[in-house]
């Protein structure tokens, strides 16, 4: 094929995979399915690689010169080695990101050294009383080690898609608490401006007794830490996860407890990221 006929596919592929992304992403945030943000996620990076694909032929046809006597024509191998590995890498990144595909490893979204500690510590207490604010493959992956665990989620689908995966498990009480439009709890998330988490923060007072973990991975984390530092049983622990976040950092240190952060790699992600594992000095 002649360069001219390669570009001209390059850029067929190009508008053709272009489209489909945006294709895919419109699906995405319509049905919220997970398996649609990776499919849209796998089509910027086919987007991506007609891009290095054209970069690498403008870069091969430079005139040979005193550095290069035979030319750059081999340029364009370099960047097709590039375009491999976006494909493997940048399209897989959100493969994972699925409630069933963590749930099929038995695996909770925190730091992989925050795992093993978290799991360590139920092996030793198999009767443990767990509270969880924020939902997920986590919850699945406590109530196989904990005697009983008591979550609350603030989103109503998500919830629902919870309760789903968890029929049959009778050691798991899942709790749905809105938002309110009014209160003194606020979210510094972006997109939750306006929104209000007072019942949702304050659901752990309407349990009776302490727990030996307490998971704070929900909306209002600053305010979670505060209500959960009251209701932690002797040698229990708080999770907090994403403590790479300022304002978790700045509530724990203000809380007073001893802090461990565990920094590493995600379980779901092939980027670095934190949790820390809190207790009483």
């Amino acid at each position: 094929m002649s360069a001219h006929g390669g570009k001209k596919a390059i850029l067929a592929a190009l508008g053709a995979n272009a489209g489909i992304a945006v294709a895919k992403f419109a699906g995405f945030l319509i049905t919220g399915s997970s398996s649609m943000l990776a499919e849209s996620v796998h089509s910027v990076a086919d987007t991506s690689n007609q891009g290095l694909l054209l970069l690498g032929q403008k870069k091969a046809e430079r005139d040979a010169d005193q550095l290069h006597p035979f030319g750059y024509g081999r340029n364009r191998y370099f960047y097709s080695f590039v375009v491999a590995l976006v494909l493997f890498t940048l399209g897989s990144l959100f493969a994972i990101y699925d409630f069933d595909d963590l749930s099929r490893l038995d695996l909770p979204w925190w730091t992989f050294d925050a795992v093993r500690e978290v799991d360590s510590f139920l092996r030793a207490r198999p009767d443990a009383r767990v509270f969880e604010w924020g939902s997920g493959a986590s919850t699945l992956w406590l109530s196989k080690r904990a005697g009983q665990v008591t979550s609350v989620e603030h989103d109503g689908e998500w919830h629902q898609m919870v309760q789903g995966r968890l029929e049959g498990v009778e050691n798991v009480t899942l709790r749905h608490v809105a938002m309110q439009d009014a209160g003194r709890v606020g979210s510094r998330k972006a997109g939750f401006a306006g929104q209000h988490f007072d019942r949702y923060v304050h659901a752990i007072r309407d349990l009776s007794g302490e727990f030996d973990l307490i998971v704070i991975d929900g909306r209002a984390r600053e305010a979670c830490l505060r209500e959960a530092k009251a209701r932690l049983a002797p040698g229990g622990i708080i999770l907090v996860d994403d403590f790479k976040r300022r304002r978790y950092r700045e509530a724990a240190e203000q809380s007073g407890l001893k802090i461990r952060r565990l920094d590493g790699l995600a379980v779901c992600l092939p980027l670095p990221d934190s949790t820390a594992l809190l207790s009483r000095v």
